[in-house]
């Protein structure tokens, strides 16, 4: 079980490839043609680092949003739902980071990426939120676009 420190509670990052998914796997949303999207993660060495971004079981990816472009490997991690946690998105806008937001990434100098999506042409596309930036980066049409405008993905436990 992967314990974040900050503004999280537990989640589980499990390993999986191209376009694997597990059955508890948290969604993110839909791409504009209506597939399903989950939250997922991949290690991108360009940056030593994991990269939040999207799922997409059909094209046997996680893409994720880089240096202005959309970068997709095969090889990465999918959020999954622990048992007594339940997810939600929480409305946010300019590098707001709500308690219990999940993060996507730490970094090396402290600052984190979070968990969010941003809704664009009819889909709701997941991300990477960063705080310095005040804005989402997400990937969509081999591009890496923001938005200031998003939501983020937070946890809440149930006391059982």
């Amino acid at each position: 079980m992967y314990q974040p420190q900050g503004h999280t509670r537990p989640s589980c990052w499990v390993r999986s490839n191209n376009g694997s998914i597990p059955p508890n796997a948290v969604v993110a949303g839909n791409d504009t043609s209506g597939e399903t999207l989950f939250v997922g993660r991949a290690w991108y060495n360009q940056v030593s680092n994991f990269l939040p971004g999207k799922i997409v079981p059909s094209h046997g990816v996680c893409y994720v949003p880089f240096g202005g472009k959309e970068i997709g490997i095969s090889e990465y991690e999918v959020l999954t739902q622990s048992p007594h946690v339940i997810y939600d998105w929480i409305s946010a806008e300019n590098g707001q980071i709500p308690a219990g937001a999940i993060i996507g990434n730490r970094k090396e100098n402290g600052k984190n990426d979070f968990i969010g999506r941003v809704f664009h042409q009819g889909g709701k596309i997941p991300g990477k939120i960063h705080v310095d930036h005040k804005c989402l980066y997400y990937s969509y049409a081999g591009k890496e676009l923001s938005s200031k405008v998003y939501e983020v993905l937070v946890c809440r436990m149930i006391d059982v």
